[in-house]
């Protein structure tokens, strides 16, 4: 997985640190929850030791990057 290996390697950074990625979508292969579980089995995978909890059908773990974006405020109404 690039965002994992190839990517961080050759710019010199921490793909636990200093990569993020943004998904399109929240299903589907490219979307948010797949994107999730996979970068987690290979970023942070279950360790002895680690506490973990599961909200909402979700393994979040110590060391889990979270995000979290809400639809932006209205408009204000036009002036008079």
């Amino acid at each position: 997985m690039q965002v994992c290996d190839s990517i961080p390697k050759k710019f010199g950074l921490d793909p636990l640190t200093d990569v993020q990625v943004l998904a399109p979508r929240n299903t589907g292969s490219a979307g948010t929850g797949n994107l999730n579980e996979v970068l987690q089995a290979r970023l942070n995978p279950p360790r002895d030791g680690v506490e973990s909890v599961v909200r909402f059908g979700t393994t979040f773990r110590v060391g889990d990057k979270v995000g979290f974006s809400s639809p932006p405020p209205p408009p204000p109404p036009p002036s008079k």
